[in-house]
């Protein structure tokens, strides 16, 4: 499956059976192909988290953790709801909310349009609040997070504080439900920060370890021709010119 962005230029290129030589030409970008390029492209080492939903769905939820089964009842016990949600406008609008109140950069609404075909936007609610909303690019079989945003993290209310947590479990579950329904193999976390000191990296491999994932080890190709372009763009950027983000 492939993305093209800045007037057709750039590429990037998800799930790829092989690699094209010509790419090596291109400003291109391969993520997670099933073949490895010999020349013509670095490589870069990545860490993901991932689930094996192609399983009996009672038993990839027992292998959760305890407390991630009591909470993902417990949600359902609060009455949250699992919806998939159309409307791409409200998914960039809910982010950056929540980016800002998190001091993140903000998301690119031209970014969330280059997947457009390929994504699928879910959310869990209650008394029509959104509590958690989540972005998937997906095949046949894979399902990838993209983004993740909750609106009421920072909320003093100790008790929606809590819902929110039950919800956003819930809400991984339901995906996984969802995505296997589609006959998806493999949930797949959006990364994983493998060996980090950093605290707040470890507390959400920490709630991605809670589902009993799987750490794996993925790899990212940038063609030589898009490396240098990046470098250049550097130079140019540092003697005050500008240059159209990719």
């Amino acid at each position: 499956m492939t993305f093209i962005s800045l007037k057709g230029f750039f590429r990037e290129i998800f799930f790829a059976e092989a690699i094209s030589l010509i790419d090596i030409f291109r400003l291109t970008r391969y993520y997670y192909p099933k073949k490895n390029p010999k020349i013509g492209f670095s490589k870069q080492e990545a860490y993901t988290a991932m689930v094996d939903i192609s399983v009996d769905k009672e038993l990839f939820f027992s292998n959760f953790k305890k407390n991630t089964r009591y909470e993902i009842n417990r949600a359902k016990r609060e009455e949250v709801v699992f919806k998939i949600e159309n409307n791409l406008e409200l998914f960039y609008q809910y982010y950056n909310a929540f980016a800002h109140s998190k001091q993140l950069e903000p998301l690119r609404y031209e970014t969330l349009l280059k997947y457009q075909e390929h994504i699928i936007i879910t959310k869990v609610i209650k008394d029509e609040i959104i509590l958690s909303m989540h972005v998937h690019l997906y095949n046949k079989d894979i399902a990838i997070l993209l983004y993740s945003a909750s609106q009421f993290r920072d909320s003093d209310d100790n008790k929606m504080k809590n819902l929110i947590g039950y919800a956003n479990r819930l809400l991984h579950f339901e995906e996984m439900l969802y995505f296997k329904n589609l006959g998806c193999k493999e949930y797949d976390f959006g990364g994983y920060a493998y060996n980090t000191n950093d605290e707040v990296l470890q507390r959400i491999n920490h709630f991605k370890d809670s589902f009993s994932c799987v750490v794996q080890t993925r790899y990212i190709y940038t063609s030589w021709t898009l490396n240098t372009f990046v470098f250049v763009k550097k130079i140019i950027n540092k003697l005050g010119l500008k240059t159209k983000k990719l």
